[in-house]
């Protein structure tokens, strides 16, 4: 992504498609001087401030005017810190091409995915964790990330990582200073001031550290939904992977009419197991009921397990979504009859092990297709953090043996690259191009 300021871009702000209203974002050093000239007379906008006004927005192609609310940011006092300016029009597909059509006319660029937010980080806006939770904010999809986006936006993260690197810098700033003064014998800083700073700055940096694993923790697991008819061995197949007894297995169909969960390891992976109630025809208020709850639970499902015992026919499924298994091979045989499907015997323990390494290979797939924002920030602050410790740790060793300052201050500037890299101090192109190609283009 070419980080030129030079331009004037244009986006959408609000998703495509008919509603009330959409919202046109413009930021740039040009933006007054083409937006002056293209409403006219129509209004007299003071770019020296925050303004709102309805104005007249002539459309040649059309041969006449439109009617929109404009609102106008000065330098410095808006979102990317640029002279920038919103238009507020009816959600018309045609009438906003027709805008930025007339805009780009006048020497205006589209805007690239996420380059409203990456102007507000490079004005010192936003900071990069920060930046972050935007984008968090914009992928949430429980109420668990939509918190975890607006702490991150409202600088949870970055606020003690800024302090601590902050108060390193000073610290760094006087061992420097005693090295240009070491022939003078002149002490600038105790060697006791600066293992305790060190301790506070491990402990700090271990706090932070657990939190954030805290919250990975706490990110919701990938889900795996069991499917298919009354007694078609889901419940076994749960107890199987869950390897307990959970479920109530019967030989009479329905057994279970409440979903069970559980959560299994599939080696490195965590995943929420989930019975549902099996798929019936009959219309009884208790089956509908479980029908209603069996759906609710399978459409938030990451992959589903549709079960059918081994010889009964069975519908096509989504392979994307969807594994098919066939259950109760042992009383088969052992034979899948050369159907696509993993079959399994959960009373013989037969193809469980496949299963599992299916669902493994399944997850993977899906891990690396819907990397929330969430995880992404958080694998990326991790190892900031990560090397942080590792270098304090080594800061800490070189001034307890006595290696001298030179040596202390070599792993100290590693602490203070470490936590730059976290909130965008110190960054390279390839790493924002990696983070800001993943907004959407208004944001």
């Amino acid at each position: 992504m070419a980080l030129d300021w030079n331009d004037t871009i244009i986006g959408p702000s609000t998703a495509a498609g008919p509603g009330a209203r959409a919202i046109l974002r413009l930021s740039g050093p040009s933006v007054p001087e083409i937006t002056s000239s293209l409403v006219g007379t129509s209004a007299s906008i003071p770019w020296h401030r925050r303004w709102v006004g309805d104005v007249a927005l002539e459309i040649p192609a059309w041969r006449r005017s439109v009617e929109l609310t404009l609102y106008s940011w000065p330098e410095g006092g808006s979102y990317t810190g640029q002279p920038s300016v919103e238009l507020h029009v009816p959600a018309s597909a045609p009438l906003c091409s027709a805008i930025e059509a007339r805009f780009v006319e006048e020497g205006v660029r589209l805007a690239r995915p996420g380059e409203f937010s990456l102007r507000a980080f490079l004005s010192g806006r936003l900071d990069l964790a920060q930046a972050e939770g935007v984008l968090g904010l914009i992928e949430a999809e429980t109420v668990d990330e939509l918190r975890e986006a607006v702490d991150q936006r409202t600088g949870g993260l970055s606020k003690p990582v800024l302090k601590l690197r902050n108060d390193l810098l000073d610290l760094l700033a006087e061992l420097e200073a005693g090295l240009d003064f070491v022939e003078e014998d002149i002490t600038f800083v105790e060697d006791d001031v600066v293992e305790r700073a060190f301790f506070s700055a491990r402990e700090e940096l271990s706090r932070l550290q657990s939190s954030l694993q805290e919250r990975s923790a706490d990110r919701q697991l990938p889900r795996l939904v069991l499917i298919g008819h009354p007694n078609a061995g889901k419940s076994s197949l749960f107890n199987a992977l869950a390897e307990s007894d959970r479920a109530i297995v019967n030989a009479q169909a329905g057994t279970t009419r409440d979903y069970l969960s559980t959560v299994i390891s599939l080696g490195d992976t965590q995943a929420e197991l989930i019975d549902t109630a099996g798929i019936e025809s009959t219309g009884d208020l208790l089956a509908l009921e479980s029908a209603e709850q069996r759906e609710g639970v399978a459409r938030r499902a990451d992959v589903l397990l549709h079960c059918v015992p081994v010889g009964e026919g069975f519908d096509a499924c989504d392979e994307k979504h969807t594994l098919l298994v066939l259950t109760k091979a042992d009383l088969s045989g052992g034979e899948g009859g050369g159907s696509k499907g993993i079959v399994v015997s959960s009373k013989t323990g037969q193809g469980v092990e496949t299963l599992r390494s299916a669902l493994r290979e399944r997850l993977a797939r899906v891990s690396s297709e819907h990397t929330s924002a969430g995880t992404r920030m958080a694998a990326r602050c991790g190892e900031g953090l990560r090397r942080a410790i590792t270098a304090i740790d080594e800061a800490s060793f070189a001034q307890e043996s006595g290696l001298g300052p030179e040596v202390v201050a070599v792993s100290l500037r590693d602490v203070i690259t470490a936590l730059g890299e976290i909130v965008g101090h110190v960054y390279t192109n390839d790493l924002l191009d990696r983070i800001f190609s993943k907004f959407c283009i208004g944001k």
